[in-house]
């Protein structure tokens, strides 16, 4: 499970982190904890698809765990979360199974294109699916918040 291969990616992951974070103009206060976080996504993506070999899950488990430490980076930064949640979603983005479906589609190899193009999909998914599920949860959670707050205050 612990190979070199996992720790180029994870190193990779910090860097494309670190990079999406630049192109996204995050200041520069917030860079190594967006770094951290993104790397934390890469890691829980790649245990949760080695014990599964679910892609799906490992994207919806990691795109959860994303979404909640960007919220909490948000929260302890005084910054928005959008800010740390797009860098941190980078790493589990499904960009090479995506080429490897137009290649091979391009190649004419099409029970391979539509392969990768299924787990393509099942990422793409699982991430839109986690980071739903926690805006739902935090939503519903701030609303029921602010509701006992207006109630306490009505009294």
């Amino acid at each position: 499970m612990w190979t070199l291969s996992f720790a180029i990616q994870l190193f990779t992951a910090f860097i494309g982190t670190l990079g999406f974070s630049i192109m996204f103009r995050l200041d520069k206060k917030h860079l190594v904890p967006a770094m951290l976080a993104g790397g934390f996504t890469f890691f829980v993506y790649y245990v949760i698809e080695v014990l599964t070999a679910s892609l799906f899950l490992a994207a919806f488990i990691a795109s959860i765990a994303s979404a909640v430490i960007s919220e909490l980076l948000a929260r302890v930064r005084h910054a928005p979360t959008i800010l740390f949640i797009l860098p941190c979603a980078i790493p589990i983005v499904p960009g090479g199974s995506l080429y490897n479906a137009m290649f091979h589609l391009i190649s004419k190899k099409l029970d391979l294109a539509w392969q990768y193009l299924a787990n393509t999909l099942l990422v793409t998914i699982g991430i839109a699916g986690g980071l739903a599920a926690v805006t739902l949860v935090l939503h519903i959670a701030y609303a029921t918040v602010a509701y006992a707050k207006a109630k306490a205050n009505a009294k």
